[in-house]
């Protein structure tokens, strides 16, 4: 009883024990319970990739754009440029919803656009329907604004990316329109279905000078615009440029017309004295002539005895040689028999 007695509280120690620790860890709540640190780690990671990569693509958003956006301008240039009307006979029947078809296959071959089908029936689209080679201009504001967003130039790269693409539109439709008023082999081309439109009508409402004067107008306003973006300025920059080179202007004048002076008079000195020496070989001219008719005068107011005499002596003379002539053939024939 004594050794049962002693072993009950050595043996009942260790049982409480656990027992309390066991309901301990029954009571804790999940939320308390010692957490996984791998997950934790691998979970942060991921977190921060996914955060990183949404900054990077939102950061490089507008790069891609641009970049997209300059090469469409790119080929649609070169969609313009390689334009040829014998494309627009090849492709009038194929739809741009059948361009995988065997027939658009077969049109692709014959094509001279670099860019195929696509580039065809977008060239022929704006060549024809739109403004012709001057919507060219419109692609590469396009394109401007393209690059605007490459480099990230901000507010002052739009600003300047806008009144481009204006003026643009505004070269682009009146080239078109100054076109449209020829009939050169080139102004289809260079006008398209808008620029011919603006151009009969203004031909019919104003008429063909009317239309001519309205557009060199619009024209000039709207280089001096692009200059300036002030008519006013621009006259008070004329009237400055003129005002510091008038004083230059006048002295050159000055010794242009003073050169000019001088030049023309040694020319009247050289056609004076050409003019003199003239008259002096006409005076010397008549003095000869006048020396020699009264020679020939003098001549025939000899005595016509004095023609006679000479007459009879040129005939007696002429009968010697005769004489002597005819007395060397005998001679000579007298000769040739004798040796024969």
């Amino acid at each position: 009883m004594e050794y049962e007695n002693y072993d009950m509280p050595t043996s009942s120690k260790p049982a409480a024990a656990t027992k309390d620790t066991a309901s301990k860890a029954a009571d804790r709540p999940a939320a308390q319970k010692v957490p996984d640190k791998n997950s934790d780690k691998k979970k942060s990671a991921k977190k921060s990739a996914a955060a990183s990569f949404s900054k990077a693509v939102a950061k490089r958003r507008e790069e891609i754009i641009g970049v997209m956006i300059v090469v469409l301008s790119t080929l649609l240039l070169i969609a313009i440029f390689a334009y040829a009307r014998e494309d627009d006979a090849t492709i009038e029947n194929i739809s741009p919803l059948r361009i995988f078809s065997e027939e658009a296959a077969l049109a692709a071959a014959e094509l001279k656009n670099p860019l195929g089908l696509l580039g065809a029936m977008l060239s022929g689209f704006l060549m024809t329907r739109i403004l012709g080679y001057p919507t060219a201009l419109i692609i590469i504001a396009a394109g401007v604004w393209g690059w605007n967003l490459f480099r990230r130039r901000g507010q002052e790269g739009f600003e300047r990316a806008s009144y481009f693409t204006v003026y643009a539109v505004l070269f682009a439709v009146l080239v078109a329109s100054m076109f449209g008023l020829t009939s050169f082999g080139i102004s289809e081309a260079m006008s398209g279905a808008c620029g011919r439109l603006i151009a009969d009508v203004l031909r019919t409402a104003i008429g063909l000078f009317g239309a001519w004067s309205a557009l060199a107008v619009l024209m000039g306003i709207t280089i001096i615009l692009l200059i300036d973006l002030d008519v006013q300025k621009t006259i008070d920059r004329i009237k400055f440029l003129s005002r510091g080179h008038a004083t230059e202007a006048k002295v050159r004048f000055g010794e242009w017309y003073a050169a000019r002076k001088a030049r023309r008079a040694l020319r009247d000195a050289e056609l004076e004295a050409e003019h003199a020496e003239q008259e002096n070989e006409d005076v010397e001219i008549e003095t000869a002539v006048e020396i020699a008719s009264g020679a020939a005068t003098d001549k025939a107011a000899q005595p016509v005895n004095e023609n006679v005499a000479q007459i009879e002596e040129a005939e007696r003379i002429a009968a010697e040689k005769r004489s002597a002539e005819k007395i060397a053939v005998e001679k000579a024939s007298a000769e040739k028999l004798e040796a024969g």
